[in-house]
């Protein structure tokens, strides 16, 4: 179907757009196949870093006792310290080396490698190697208009695609661990910014962060429900405070529940 700069277009396994194909991965191999299925039947809450996060108490447990699984990305481990069986970090901005040197999670933290990426930052990488993480495998993270990279079922084998935020990363992994409940908490998807309890892109002068690119953001969550249909058709997800994912097309809630 033609190329963009030497990357092949093809269309998206889940949609009719197209999208670009994405790379088998040697790190992926090693570092994301091993949780295929690993949590068969479990719960999981992805945390993302929009102001309803902070309307947001954990629960430990689902209604069979089972403990439940959290993925935050980036900044959420200042709100949430304690809570996190994973955390994704891609903004070297965000994420300071001695954060990651001192956050404990319950399993495992992991930071993108971005393949075309030239300026990320190989130093907090190896930061998070050196504190007990892993590295993923990405392309590089492209928000903009066109083709990009497709979300994909087998993150164990190829590259993560949905650069467009890190969320999308969480999300790719999480239903490949195979949960069969995911609630979004903080996932706010417009342009009421970043919560303030993770200090994402904040200064002085900037005293409420603001998402870049919701636009754009909010058209890659589009494409989640068509992803989820076609390869986790048994999942049930459920949106808690929804703002831009209000009519996405999923329950939505005040609190976890499992109704």
């Amino acid at each position: 179907m033609g190329s963009i700069d030497g990357k092949e277009i093809v269309r998206c396994s889940h949609t009719d757009h197209f999208c670009l194909r994405l790379q088998p991965s040697r790190l992926n191999r090693l570092n994301i196949a091993p949780y295929k299925d690993l949590y068969k039947g479990r719960t999981a809450v992805i945390l993302g870093s929009g102001p309803t996060l902070q309307l947001f108490d954990p629960v430990e447990a689902d209604p069979n006792g089972q403990p439940i699984l959290y993925a935050g990305c980036n900044g959420v481990f200042r709100a949430f310290p304690k809570v996190l069986d994973f955390l994704f970090v891609t903004h070297r901005h965000d994420v300071k080396r001695e954060d990651v040197q001192n956050l404990k999670v319950k399993e495992k933290k992991f930071y993108a490698y971005f393949r075309e990426d030239m300026f990320q930052d190989a130093a907090l990488a190896d930061e998070v190697i050196a504190s007990g993480g892993y590295q993923f495998g990405s392309g590089f993270p492209w928000c903009g208009g066109g083709p990009r990279w497709p979300l994909t079922d087998d993150v164990g084998h190829y590259e993560f695609g949905g650069s467009c935020s890190v969320v999308f990363f969480a999300v790719q992994f999480i239903l490949y661990t195979g949960v069969d409940h995911l609630f979004f908490v903080g996932c706010d998807a417009d342009d009421t910014g970043y919560t303030n309890k993770t200090s994402f892109r904040q200064s002085a002068g900037d005293p409420k962060p603001k998402l870049m690119e919701p636009s754009r953001v909010k058209r890659q969550w589009d494409e989640v429900p068509h992803f989820v249909r076609a390869h986790y058709p048994n999942v049930k997800i459920k949106v808690i405070n929804p703002r831009g994912l209000r009519k996405i097309g999923w329950q939505t809630g005040t609190t976890l529940s499992w109704d």
